[in-house]
């Protein structure tokens, strides 16, 4: 792969090998992987023909191979994927090119998408078909909140990384909800997902002095009682309120918030604003903030 573009040539003639032995289909699964670390418009042609190889190995890896180029891939490839999704025999070439065709973005798939999540016998390809529906080109996301509730922790985990892969705004609440998951790897793919959609849950406290939360405030809870805003703007509306285990909360999102790498206008100045609430555990926790990212609190933040 090393050689670019100008090495697809001395690679194509060993897709047109028709040997079914392993040396054969070894070589032959070799090229289109080398294919598709190469890219470029004649390694997408190349992986497109090798999708109607005889041996299931070079066909997986030719779908493979599709979905990480897949704005060189020509678009007449589309139907082939489609029908390998529906028909192939192998589960390996069905998962390919489910996660091919979501990569590709074609809207015209979603239908075969949808039937291969509902029916198809293997859960792999069910699962590779509703991460495909929740690519941020289609950003269905139904089929993948519904693994939020598999039995199969490392399902749901890897729904949740789904989730923050779709870019979608509507998978921020699901996500809220999988905070409170039993396992904690579950909670831990949630969690990297709402950064993934900057976004910084809030926790909500019955008072101030509690040490944890009570529960996680969703996205529609925030905008019914603020309005349809942007995450910091309604952090800060937060920090206006009477409550003070809701500025407390809000503080330590604003932090958080800042310290997952996030922007905000006014976030910075609203945390060590809070350095002199009328509260004590809302100085406290903005002085918590305030070191964490390296801001000075001032000398009656106690």
């Amino acid at each position: 792969a090393r050689l670019g573009e100008v090495a697809v040539p001395l690679l194509t003639p060993v897709l047109a090998e028709h040997g079914d032995d392993r040396p054969s289909t070894d070589r032959r699964v070799g090229a289109v992987e080398a294919l598709a670390a190469i890219g470029g418009k004649s390694a997408g042609a190349a992986l497109a023909r090798a999708l109607s190889d005889k041996n299931s190995r070079v066909r997986a890896a030719a779908a493979r191979g599709c979905g990480r180029i897949p704005d060189v891939v020509p678009r007449s490839a589309l139907g082939t994927l489609r029908t390998m999704l529906l028909e192939d025999s192998s589960t390996a070439v069905r998962v390919g090119a489910a996660t091919a065709l979501g990569r590709m973005g074609d809207l015209d798939s979603v239908p075969a998408l949808r039937q291969a999540v509902e029916s198809d016998a293997e859960s792999a390809v069910g699962f590779a078909a509703a991460e495909a529906l929740a690519c941020p080109a289609i950003k269905e996301i139904g089929f993948l909140v519904s693994r939020l509730s598999d039995e199969d922790a490392d399902l749901r985990a890897a729904a949740a990384e789904g989730l923050g892969e779709s870019k979608s705004e509507d998978a921020i609440d699901p996500l809220i909800g999988a905070l409170g998951d039993a396992v904690a790897r579950v909670r831990e793919a949630a969690g990297h997902a709402l950064i993934e959609l900057d976004w910084t849950a809030l926790g909500i406290r019955n008072d101030a002095s509690d040490d944890g939360y009570s529960r996680w405030m969703t996205r529609a809870e925030l905008q019914q009682r603020h309005g349809k805003k942007a995450l910091v703007a309604l952090l800060l509306a937060e920090l206006k309120r009477d409550d003070d285990a809701a500025r407390r909360c809000a503080v330590e999102a604003v932090a958080k918030h800042l310290s997952n790498g996030l922007q905000g206008d006014g976030a910075v100045e609203a945390l060590t604003a809070a350095l002199n609430d009328v509260n004590v555990y809302v100085r406290r926790e903005a002085a918590i903030g305030c070191r964490q990212l390296n801001q000075t609190p001032s000398a009656g933040s106690a």
